[in-house]
């Protein structure tokens, strides 16, 4: 997902610059350099391939903030386990609480009484 998120960014920055449509484009990344490197066809009367070689700091930032996210939302589904389990262990100690009024004698009888 971050990668075609990254080749639209391409994309739109190299429409922008060059006013030119692309085709068959390609993603790849070199993770240790922080660089993506795009290879595409134009779509003009031109045989050659062209290899494009961006190193744009705003994609490794968003990167960076994606995997900040993703850490934040495993967290958040992290605490919501433990509040599952916490709701769970309470739902069965208020049956336990129900199950021992309904078996005081005194609740019993008043029980009889308002049938």
């Amino acid at each position: 997902m971050v990668k075609t998120h990254m080749l639209k960014l391409v994309v739109d920055l190299a429409k922008k610059v060059t006013n030119v449509e692309f085709e068959d484009l390609q993603l790849n990344e070199d993770k240790k350099a922080g660089s993506v490197f795009v290879k595409f066809e134009l779509e003009q009367d031109m045989s050659e391939k062209i290899t494009l070689a961006l190193v744009y700091k705003e994609l490794k930032e968003m990167r960076t903030e994606f995997r900040t996210d993703i850490s934040e939302l495993k967290t958040d589904v992290a605490q919501l386990k433990v509040d599952v389990a916490e709701l769970k262990t309470d739902v069965a100690q208020l049956k336990v609480d129900v199950a021992a009024i309904k078996a005081c004698p005194t609740i019993q009888k008043e029980l009889k009484i308002a049938q």
